[in-house]
């Protein structure tokens, strides 16, 4: 447990942690500037959600890789996502800083290496486009699996609508803090048409309806491919959700893909 205020580990590391409304024009190593959140009670810097917060604490998550990160002399403590305890609940802090040598804002990530990381919650939902009236058939699956997350779709019918796609999305949330979404995937489909696409749009209970706010056409590849891709969302209005889809109209085949890594910066 680190407390809110300047805390030195073994004689080894001095990490100062505090909440800003602006950030600071210079800053200090492991220094951690959290923008906007609520009072800081306590913090806790490890890998899994502590069993008992209170109100205030804040949670940084620690996992494999990031672009942020603690210097314990030559060993890297990478930090992943921060969230405080508000009201009952563990809230997302979206704009948090480490000081690098410079100040560094950290990425929000959603999938690292192929484990969820709760920062937002994902879940299975098809698509259409606004002005259609139909939604694809057959069922969609979401594994995780021990480096990446496994999507899959099986159509049960060859007619369905024009637009019809399905795939994993988030419950709205505030794409505003940030202006591109990065994503390192494998897909493949038997089907030269079956695009993967990364969309943030318009959000229902049941389903994704589009025109989206930002889109962007991932791959098209017929044969097992690993590729990264970047999409702006500089432009993007709220609420929104985000929305990962895979191409299903017309289709009666198994469409897959496998995610690595998705995070927001």
């Amino acid at each position: 447990m680190i407390y809110g205020k300047p805390i030195t580990f073994s004689g080894r590391i001095k990490i100062d942690i505090a909440n800003y409304s602006v950030l600071p024009a210079t800053g200090k190593q492991n220094q951690i500037a959290l923008m906007n959140a609520a009072q800081i009670n306590d913090v806790f810097i490890q890998p899994s959600a502590p069993a008992t917060p209170a109100e205030g604490d804040v949670w940084i998550m620690t996992g494999w890789s990031g672009n942020v990160y603690l210097q314990f002399d030559v060993a890297k403590v990478y930090l992943t996502t921060c969230r405080q305890y508000v009201s009952g609940a563990w809230t997302v802090i979206p704009e948090w800083y480490v000081y690098i040598n410079a100040w560094t804002k950290a990425r929000l990530y959603l999938i690292q290496n192929g484990i969820f990381t709760g920062a937002q919650t994902f879940s299975t939902r098809k698509w259409q486009q606004e002005s259609d009236s139909t939604t694809p058939s057959g069922t969609t699956q979401l594994t995780q699996n021990s480096d990446h997350v496994y999507i899959t779709h099986t159509n049960t019918s060859t007619t369905t609508g024009e637009h019809a796609s399905a795939g994993m999305c988030t419950p709205n949330f505030n794409a505003g803090q940030y202006s591109q979404i990065y994503i390192d995937m494998t897909s493949r489909s038997s089907y030269q048409s079956c695009e993967r696409y990364l969309a943030i749009a318009k959000y229902s209970d049941s389903y994704v309806k589009f025109n989206p706010y930002a889109y962007k056409n991932l791959t098209t590849a017929t044969t097992e491919t690993r590729e990264q891709y970047t999409v702006d969302i500089t432009q993007t209005d709220e609420p929104c959700c985000l929305y990962f889809g895979m191409n299903v109209r017309n289709k009666s085949n198994i469409t897959w893909a496998k995610i690595y890594t998705l995070y927001l910066e």
